[in-house]
């Protein structure tokens, strides 16, 4: 069996996976140190010791660099949230349990929720980063998740779009005005 020189990786090359988790590791550890509206995409790749045409060729701009960092982090426990949203029983409990679940992931989450408490003028679309757009791909997948309960334990199809605009509507409401009824301190206040 012959062998050309791709077959093998390259001493010393770093895969385009480790890359891309290095890339989205130093982007979370930066929002963390500095808050996400003081780094740029420069700053991430030093952190992550690649070339920024590195960071800029999967994502091309810092809002869907730190999108990808929360959805990485969402679906480490997506898998969790649907085993919780399954335990129930109605098609009401299953929505709140949905909409518990990714309310308190956004909100103790350290970019999304922290970014609030830190840099609350993030929040609106702009050329910026934006937490809203955030908040809208994890509702996204969040519905997503309660449709395929739904169509697995009860053979249940709905339009998940209402469900999925109401969703994120409301997880912004309630991480924009915290405490204008009562803190939600703990996911049971939730």
């Amino acid at each position: 069996m012959s062998t050309v020189p791709g077959d093998f990786p390259v001493r010393g090359a770093i895969s385009p996976a480790c890359i891309s988790e290095r890339i989205l590791t130093a982007t979370a550890d930066l929002c963390m140190l500095v808050g996400m509206k003081h780094i740029a995409m420069s700053d991430i790749a030093r952190h992550a010791e690649v070339d920024v045409d590195a960071v800029y060729e999967q994502w091309p701009t810092l809002t869907d660099l730190t999108t990808a960092v929360v959805v990485r982090d969402l679906h480490d426990r997506i898998g969790e949230m649907t085993r919780t949203i399954r335990a129930h029983d109605g098609l009401d409990d299953k929505i709140v349990e949905g909409f518990v679940s990714m309310y308190w992931f956004l909100d103790s989450h350290p970019m999304v929720g922290g970014a609030l408490r830190s840099d609350a003028d993030i929040i609106l679309p702009g050329d910026g980063m934006s937490v809203s757009a955030v908040i809208a791909v994890a509702s996204s997948l969040l519905v997503d998740s309660v449709r395929q309960v739904l169509r697995d334990n009860a053979g249940l199809t709905f339009d998940t779009e209402p469900l999925e605009e109401v969703t994120t509507r409301l997880i912004q409401s309630l991480l924009l005005a915290p405490g204008v009824s009562q803190p939600l301190g703990t996911r049971a206040d939730v």
